[in-house]
């Protein structure tokens, strides 16, 4: 995950700080939005990932899905995709 360091930026001193602290590849070593959710689901997989609200009616209980079963649900439909998406290029 980013690491964007512990103190604030409030000069130029701190950015050139920062900037030179460590390279950008390794404030970021995600490239995609793939690699932040293997990522996240190594460290933590059962963290929410995502809270969603499937109707929007006053009582309703929000559906919580964590890292892991995030994860699981972006490899499933790449694989439902990959044969689509191959007949078309």
């Amino acid at each position: 995950m980013a690491y964007l360091g512990n103190s604030p930026l409030r000069s130029k001193a701190d950015l050139e700080r920062f900037e030179t602290e460590m390279s950008l590849a390794q404030r970021l070593p995600e490239q995609s939005i793939l690699d932040v959710f293997i990522a996240s689901a190594v460290r933590d997989p059962g963290a929410t990932a995502m809270t969603m609200l499937m109707t929007g009616a006053p009582d309703e209980h929000p559906r919580r899905v964590s890292y892991g079963d995030t994860l699981g649900m972006v490899r499933r439909a790449w694989r439902l995709c990959c044969p689509l998406l191959s007949r078309h290029m």
